[in-house]
């Protein structure tokens, strides 16, 4: 699935057209990967909520019972 792979399609065009260069995506990678792992330190150091938020703040066309 790779070479199908829209992203990197879209990374090998900015570097063909010299938009980019690979450190400069590697630095983007980084950059990302560094921001998702905080993401998911943050999530799981939090408690989980109460069984009754389960349905708070979601959008549904039918009624749910709480």
């Amino acid at each position: 699935w790779m070479p199908s792979d829209p992203l990197a399609r879209y990374l090998q065009k900015q570097i063909a057209a010299g938009s980019m260069d690979r450190k400069q995506i590697e630095a983007i990678d980084a950059r990302a990967k560094a921001e998702m792992a905080e993401a998911v330190r943050a999530a799981l150091d939090r408690p989980f909520p109460a069984p009754g938020e389960a349905y708070k703040h979601v959008w549904t066309d039918k009624r749910v019972p709480p």
